[in-house]
């Protein structure tokens, strides 16, 4: 059996941590390296990584100064000995199946990073909600990105893949330490996983999809990413500047398009339940994000999800349409 290096990012998580880490260590794929990387965490997540570390032996824990989520999942890239590599959120969870099966759909379709489907759930736990994703069931063969491998059950599997919250979320993956290389997490305060993933696609990946919910990402609104400033809209506004270097052509032009949309749809969303008028007015006047929201863009978005729900946040979304879009999805 070979290793799996899982890393796992500790900051101020001590409410969360004991269910991720008993959700890691009941694992049924047994050989698992599991890196606990403590970024200098206030709290008292620190001491509960060292409990957990006495009580497992798979269980590696490093203390390091802070220095944010992309400098400790660096850390544990450096010192990861297996042959596979998995990220995990700390305050997410996993079901107990996901590694193995994650696996097995890498080794039976030789491929270089495996995904699966996530559901969301409230800081208490008690609400999990399937992730719909738009084109997830719905496209055809045609439109699959050349790199991707199909497996039996995910033979409908379209180039959502490189789009939006599957190439956002390193979470839910498992990859080949080789793929990976020497590619690093940059520091950007914002979508540091897009920006992996950008990176590690130069070295030619395929990917193949277990189409299971077998991941649970924790919605928290103290998060970075649900942050509703002008600050946090600028972040994102500079993070499609990156993404225009790291470009290379080997994504079509179309998907990239819909790739750098979801930066433009994380700004309407959140600027439509932002409390603060400026951000949305900052939001509307500004031409890096409105030149995002082409009717092209609309159009494909449409054409390639049957979903109604779905459908109608992308009519509200290329609209504009704050209040209505407040009034059925806002939280």
């Amino acid at each position: 059996m070979e290793k799996i290096s899982v890393i796992v990012p500790i900051y101020k998580v001590e409410e969360f941590l004991d269910r991720c880490l008993e959700s890691l260590t009941q694992q049924t794929y047994k050989n698992l390296e599991i890196i606990l990387v403590n970024d200098g965490s206030p709290d008292n997540s620190g001491a509960l990584c060292d409990e957990w570390a006495k009580k497992d032996k798979r269980i590696v824990v490093v203390h390091k100064e802070n220095g944010g989520v992309s400098a400790a999942r660096n850390y544990g890239l450096e010192i990861a000995t297996g042959k596979y590599i998995g990220f995990v959120d700390p305050d997410d969870f996993l079901d107990t199946t996901m590694y193995e099966k994650l696996l097995n759909a890498l080794i039976n379709n030789k491929a270089d990073i495996s995904m699966c489907a996530y559901s969301k759930y409230e800081d208490d736990g008690k609400k999990i909600t399937p992730v719909e994703e738009y084109n997830l069931r719905t496209a055809t063969a045609e439109t699959l990105p050349k790199y991707l491998v199909t497996t039996d059950s995910s033979q409908d599997l379209g180039d959502k893949v490189i789009t939006g919250n599957v190439m956002g979320s390193i979470w839910r993956a498992l990859f080949t330490k080789k793929i990976i290389g020497n590619t690093k997490f940059r520091d950007l305060g914002f979508c540091e996983d897009m920006a992996f993933y950008m990176d590690v696609i130069k070295n030619n990946p395929k990917i193949t999809f277990v189409d299971e919910y077998l991941y649970y990402y924790l919605i928290r609104n103290d998060s970075a990413v649900r942050s509703r400033t002008i600050d946090a809209l600028k972040k994102r506004e500079d993070f499609v500047s990156i993404l225009d270097d790291l470009y290379d052509g080997r994504i079509s032009d179309e998907d990239f398009s819909m790739y750098k949309f979801y930066c433009y749809r994380c700004n309407f969303i959140f600027a439509s339940v932002s409390k603060d008028k400026n951000v949305r007015k900052y939001f509307l006047n500004n031409e890096n994000f409105q030149k995002l929201n082409t009717k092209k863009n609309y159009k494909i978005r449409q054409k390639n999800t049957t979903n109604k729900k779905i459908r109608f946040k992308n009519f509200l979304t290329h609209h504009n349409m704050f209040k209505l879009y407040n009034l059925w999805f806002g939280k």
